[in-house]
């Protein structure tokens, strides 16, 4: 069973992202560089200022023990999920007798107990005549479980749609009845919290004693793909 970072930074929080990337060579003499996986991996800078004693001796701790890359652990960043951010691709297919009608789509982002972020862009279109909609979400980001899809008749009224989408990258099709707007609303706040999985950059970490009973000390975090 792996442990979970028990302390939150102090004073900086930094963020950055790097993608593995493959490259392939041409007899042109071009060069073409693709990415190995769908998102970047991320690194974390965490600083503590004037931490007590106390959450010294916790960090230092857990840093001894979950030293090395076969020691890993999970993180929970100070921000939630991130909310996404392009929206999904709306098309249409043949079925139902509905009229032509114009559909604005976005989608949120969930865990398996129901946390969710804060809606995407919304995408539109004009579907014709005994044509249903159909809303295709990305990828999905890690520990999310599934997609929440809203639609309405305009980008700022939208209204949650039954059938979740539970399949990275799956679609969503308007019942032959049309969309309900019975829905609740786009959500507000982002309530989606992430657990990343981790490991210490390295096995030293920068420390000093600031007064007799704070210290400042930091660490970097390498996230691992499971």
């Amino acid at each position: 069973m792996y442990q979970t970072f028990p302390l939150n930074p102090e004073l900086v929080y930094t963020e950055k992202a790097k993608y593995d990337t493959a490259k392939t060579e041409f007899e042109s003499g071009d060069i073409q560089l693709r990415a190995k996986a769908e998102r970047g991996r991320r690194y974390w800078k965490l600083v503590w200022a004037t931490a007590p004693r106390s959450e010294y001796d916790i960090f230092r701790s857990f840093h001894r023990d979950h030293l090395g890359s076969a020691t890993p652990f999970y993180f929970n960043p100070a921000d939630a999920c991130a909310d996404p951010y392009c929206p999904p691709d709306v098309s249409s297919e043949a079925g139902g007798t509905l009229d032509e009608h114009t559909v604005y789509a976005a989608y949120t982002w969930c865990d398996s107990e129901g946390a969710e972020t804060k809606p995407s862009q919304a995408g539109a279109l004009i579907v014709a005549v005994n044509r249903l909609a159909t809303v295709t979400v990305p990828y999905f980001p890690p520990n999310v479980a599934y997609a929440n899809v809203y639609v309405g008749p305009a980008s700022g009224t939208l209204y949650k749609q039954s059938g979740a989408i539970a399949t990275s990258g799956g679609t969503w099709t308007e019942p032959s009845g049309g969309y309900s707007e019975s829905g609740d609303p786009t959500p507000t706040e982002n309530t989606l919290d992430e657990d990343v999985f981790v490991h210490f950059l390295s096995d030293e970490f920068e420390q000093s004693r600031v007064t007799p009973n704070t210290w400042a000390f930091d660490c970097e975090l390498e996230e691992l793909f499971e």
